[in-house]
Parts: C-alpha cells; structure tokens; sequence
C-alpha cells in the first residue's frame, strides 16, 4: 500500500513523453549504477550481472525515447514561437516549453530518496537489501499509522489519502527530528528523538 500511495499514484499525476529523461540524468543514473555495481561486484551471482545488463538496457531505450520527444517538442515548439503572430502568443508557448523540460526531473521524489538515503542507507550512501527492508517497513508503519489516525476524522478515507498524497521531506524531517521534554529532577532538558 506504501508503494502505491508514495510511488504510483504521484507518478501517475503528470505525464510527459520527455519523462524517461529522468533516468538517464546524472543524479539519478550514477548512484543507481554505482549501487549495482557494488552488488555485482560484492556478490557475483548471475543474477547480479543480469539485473547490472537489464539496467543499462533500460536506460539507453529511456534515453532514446526521451531525447526523441525532446527533438519533436523542441521542433514544434520552434516552428509555433517563430509563426506566433503576438508576443503573448510567443511567451506562451515558450513558457509551455519551459514547462515541460522542467518536469523532466521530479525534484520532490529526488529530494525525498536523497533523504531517505541518508537515513536508511547507512554510511555508504547506498540501499543494502536489508536497509532496503528497513526503510519500505518504516514507510508500511508510517501509512498503518496514518490509517489509524483516520478513524478520528471524517470522511475517513478521504482524510487518509490527503495526509498520504500531502506527506513530503518535511513532514519526513518532523516525524524524525522531533523536540522532546524531559524532566529530570526539577530540570528540562532537550533531546532529539528518532
């Protein structure tokens, strides 16, 4: 249910023909190799060098189809900003254009699996499959407990999916770095709590 709710359903809510360009940027692609590699290279299984070859498979046909609609929109973009008969006509489209190369890169779920990285990953930077484990059980608690909040509010199901779809980084870094009191003999002191 996590994977649907943080992974599919955002994914669902633009679409873009330039979109596989996301995966061949270098942010994205590099730790992704790195991290196969490091696998391949740890456990040299037959398995490992499929995964590391279906990868880069992947990859150049995302590269290939991206770059292919970047070339038609960027022609047809060309083409109507040079015939636009109005400089607003003319700033429309290019701020469409604008539009699209910028939601290339979904720049929440990049911030948000950076993150998430950073806590579960350990010190490597990398997703071991435990850590892997680690990191979907926390997010499958996270949405069991968002469930059980819901009963206090009506509609249920309606209150569930706005807190599920609204839930960012932020919401992540309140949940993990909360500010505590605790009162020790007669004095307070401030902790931050996992």
């Amino acid at each position: 249910l996590s994977s649907i709710i943080w992974e599919i359903i955002p994914a669902l809510g633009s679409f873009s023909a330039m979109r596989p360009l996301n995966f061949v940027t270098p942010k994205v692609a590099i730790p992704e190799v790195t991290r196969l590699m490091q696998v391949a290279y740890k456990e040299r299984s037959r398995r490992n060098i499929f995964d590391l070859s279906c990868w880069l498979f992947s990859r150049t046909c995302f590269a290939f189809v991206g770059l292919e609609a970047f070339v038609i929109k960027f022609v047809i973009a060309s083409s109507e900003h040079q015939s636009a008969t109005s400089t607003m006509g003319s700033l429309f489209v290019a701020a469409a254009y604008l539009n699209q190369m910028l939601g290339v890169v979904d720049v929440s779920k990049f911030a948000q699996n950076r993150l998430f990285t950073f806590i579960f990953g350990g010190e490597d930077s990398f997703f071991s499959p435990y850590e892997m484990k680690v990191m979907k059980t926390w997010q499958a608690m996270l949405v069991m407990n968002i469930w059980r909040a819901a009963k206090r509010h009506k509609p249920r199901m309606a209150w569930f999916f706005a807190v599920c779809l609204s839930y960012d980084d932020s919401d992540f870094q309140r949940l993990t770095l909360t500010q505590r009191s605790v009162v020790h003999v007669g004095q307070t002191q401030h902790e931050l709590t996992p």
